[in-house]
């Protein structure tokens, strides 16, 4: 590659010279490779060591919202956040809306539910998945 495109523009080089040289199934094959290793690095940037494990294990077990699974990704993220997610909810929810479609069940997943009912469901399950947590440490 032209030292202009090295190391961050990768991209922008395979776009660009996709056209200039007509259908290139390896500048093609390239750009999907580059997209999906992308998409796997937001992993790393939404959870913080085994957190993804962890979040994993929880996810299995804890069924009691599965008919929500607004609230349970909610339930979840403020359950891990801090020492196994990043503070950052819209990282949390763009990860989940990518990775998690068919748990979602159609649902819009667009904010960290927050309000009175839902403060007294994380008190109500975080004795419960404390437990959980146990078990996977």
């Amino acid at each position: 590659y032209p030292k202009k495109y090295l190391p961050s523009n990768q991209l922008e080089y395979w776009l660009a010279n996709q056209y200039t040289w007509g259908y290139n199934y390896y500048t093609l094959n390239n750009i999907e490779k580059f997209i999906q290793s992308s998409i796997k690095k937001r992993k790393v940037e939404v959870f913080i060591g085994n957190g993804l494990a962890l979040f994993e294990h929880l996810e299995k077990r804890f069924t009691h919202e599965d008919r929500y699974p607004v609230s349970k990704y909610s339930i979840l993220f403020d359950f891990l956040k801090g020492k196994h997610i990043h503070n950052n909810a819209s990282a949390f929810i763009g990860w989940v809306r990518v990775n998690r479609k068919k748990e979602l069940k159609g649902a819009e997943f667009k904010r960290i539910t927050r309000n009175e009912s839902y403060h007294n469901k994380i008190q109500k399950h975080e004795e419960y998945l404390t437990s959980l947590k146990s078990n996977f440490l």
